[in-house]
C-alpha cells in the first residue's frame, strides 16, 4: 500500500511503515501516510495576479518481494484539498452594507478583506515495475538420460519425423526445462524499463543470483540451484562509474546469462520437482526526470521517481524448470574438440543404469545430410542399429570411430539411444557442426 512521506536528512535508519515494509533511509512518513491528517504539506504566505506556485507532495511504493510478469502494474488514487484566501476589496463607505460569507467570522479582521475558499481535487497515479526480465534458457540437450518429462518422450514408433529441436522446450509440450538431478542448464536473462518511453528510465546497478530457498520458503528445500558461472560467486554484474550500457533508456536492453547446477534435496520423496533457475536480484537506480526551474522553499521541484540511494531490490524468478531422479545416467567423456582431416577420432558415450531393474536400449543412427550432393564429409563405424541390455547397475560405453573426408564446417551423425521399459530418449543428440582442421 502506498504511504505519503518527506524528506529527512536527519534520519540514518529506515523506519517501518504501519504496514510493516521499510521506507528508504533518509524518509519518513507524513501523517498516518494515508493522510496528512493536519499537516500541511505546503504553504504560501501570497499569490499575486497572474503568479504561478508550484507545491509536490511524495508517494511511496516498495517493490513486490517477486516481480511477477505485469503483476506489479496498480493503480492509486489520491485527493489533494486546496485551501486559499481571495481578495475582495469592497467600495468605501459600503462597509456596513457587506454581507459575510458562512466561512468567515462577522468582525474578525483577518476576514474583513478575504473570503476562504476550499477547492478538492482528484487525481490518480500508476504505479508500474522499473524493470522487466525476460528469461530463456537451455543448451540443446543431448543426453536426457531417460527422463520422464513429457517433452522426452519417444513418438511412435511409425513416426518418422526427426525433431532435432531442443527437448527442454518443444512447441505444444511444455515451456519449461526438463532437468535431472546434478544437470548443469545455463540460463539467459535480457532486462528493459518499459517506462522509459514516459521518460521513467532506470540505470542497473548491481545484479546478485540467489537460491530460491533464499528468497521464498515454500519449496522446503526440495531442490536447490548452485551458481556455476562466475567461481561460484553471487555477484553476476556490478556497473562501475561511466558505464552507459547499465542505463536502459527508451529501447535498451541489458543482458546476461549464467550457469546453475540443479540438485535435489536430500529429504526429497518425489520423482519429480517443479522449481526455477535460481533468483535474479537486480538493484537499480531511477534516473530522474529533469527538474522544473522553481524553487518552492528553497528546493527544486522534482517530479517522477524519488531520489533515494537504496531503492529496495527488484527480484525476478528464472525460466521455469522440472527436476528429476533419472533412470539412467549419460555422459560424453570422449571426442576431440576439433578433428583433423583422414585421421579417425573416438566418439565415446557413457551409460549407467541407475535402477535395480535390467533395461534394453535401442540405438539408431542417422547419416548427417549434405548439402552440395558431394557425398559423405565423414566416415563413422560403430553400432549404428541394434540393442544393448544393461544388468542393474551397470555401466556400458557406446563407442565409434569417426573419419573426416573433407576440411571445414561437417554435421556430425545424429545418434540416438532410446529406453525400450520407459518410452524416453536417454541420447537424442542433433546433426551438430563440428570443424575439420586440414
Amino acid at each position: 500500500i502506498p504511504v505519503l512521506v518527506t524528506s529527512d536528512e536527519t534520519i540514518q535508519h529506515n523506519e517501518k511503515s504501519r504496514y510493516e515494509y521499510d521506507l528508504p533511509r533518509g524518509w519518513k512518513l507524513v501523517g498516518s501516510g494515508q493522510s496528512s491528517n493536519d499537516e500541511i504539506i505546503a504553504e504560501r504566505s501570497n499569490l499575486d495576479p497572474g503568479e504561478t506556485s508550484y507545491v509536490y507532495f511524495d508517494i511511496y511504493r516498495p517493490s513486490a518481494v517477486i516481480s511477477e510478469d505485469g503483476g506489479d502494474i496498480c493503480q492509486t488514487d489520491f485527493d489533494v484539498s486546496i485551501s486559499y484566501k481571495q481578495s475582495r476589496p469592497f467600495a468605501q463607505g459600503l462597509e456596513k452594507q457587506r454581507q459575510f460569507p458562512p466561512t468567515s467570522i462577522k468582525g474578525d479582521e483577518e476576514f474583513d478583506f478575504y473570503d476562504k475558499v476550499f477547492v478538492e481535487h482528484s487525481a490518480s497515479v500508476t504505479w508500474t515495475s522499473p524493470l522487466s526480465a525476460d528469461f530463456s534458457g537451455g543448451l540443446k540437450k543431448g543426453y536426457p538420460s531417460g527422463s520422464s518429462h513429457p517433452s522426452n518422450q519417444c513418438p511412435p514408433e511409425n513416426d518418422q519425423t526427426n525433431d532435432q529441436t531442443d527437448s527442454s522446450f518443444r512447441d505444444g509440450v511444455s515451456s519449461e526445462m526438463a532437468l535431472v538431478n546434478g544437470e548443469k542448464a545455463v540460463a539467459r536473462c535480457s532486462f528493459c524499463a518499459d517506462a522509459a518511453k514516459d521518460g521513467l528510465s532506470a540505470e542497473i546497478v548491481e545484479v546478485l543470483f540467489e537460491d530460491c530457498n533464499e528468497t521464498t520458503k515454500d519449496t522446503e528445500n526440495e531442490y536447490s540451484m548452485r551458481l556455476i558461472s562466475g567461481g561460484g560467486k553471487k555477484l553476476l554484474y556490478e556497473s562501475v562509474p561511466g558505464n552507459l550500457g547499465s542505463k536502459l533508456h527508451t529501447g535498451a536492453k541489458f543482458g546476461l546469462s549464467y550457469t546453475v547446477q540443479a540438485e535435489l534435496g536430500d529429504q526429497t520423496t518425489n520423482q519429480s520437482v517443479k522449481g526455477h533457475l535460481g533468483v535474479v536480484c537486480v538493484k537499480w537506480l531511477p534516473i530522474a526526470i529533469a527538474e522544473v526551474a522553481t524553487a518552492v522553499e528553497g528546493r527544486f521541484l522534482r517530479h517522477g521517481p524519488l531520489v533515494i540511494e537504496d531503492t529496495p531490490r527488484i527480484r525476478f524468478r528464472g525460466p521455469s524448470c522440472s527436476i528429476e531422479h533419472a533412470p539412467f545416467e549419460t555422459t560424453l567423456d570422449a571426442f576431440p574438440p576439433c578433428p583433423r582431416l583422414a585421421l579417425p577420432f573416438k566418439i565415446r558415450y557413457q551409460i549407467k543404469n541407475k535402477t535395480e531393474l535390467h533395461q534394453k536400449l535401442q540405438v539408431a543412427v542417422k547419416e548427417a545430410e549434405t548439402d552440395d550432393g558431394m557425398g559423405e564429409r565423414l566416415l563413422l563405424s560403430g553400432l549404428v542399429s541394434g540393442d544393448i541390455c544393461l544388468a542393474p547397475f551397470e555401466t556400458q560405453y557406446v563407442v565409434y570411430t569417426a573419419l573426416a573426408t573433407r576440411a571445414g564446417k561437417t554435421n556430425m551423425p545424429a545418434i540416438s539411444v532410446s529406453s525400450v521399459r520407459y518410452n524416453t530418449w536417454v541420447i537424442k543428440e542433433g546433426s551438430n557442426e563440428v570443424f575439420v582442421v586440414p
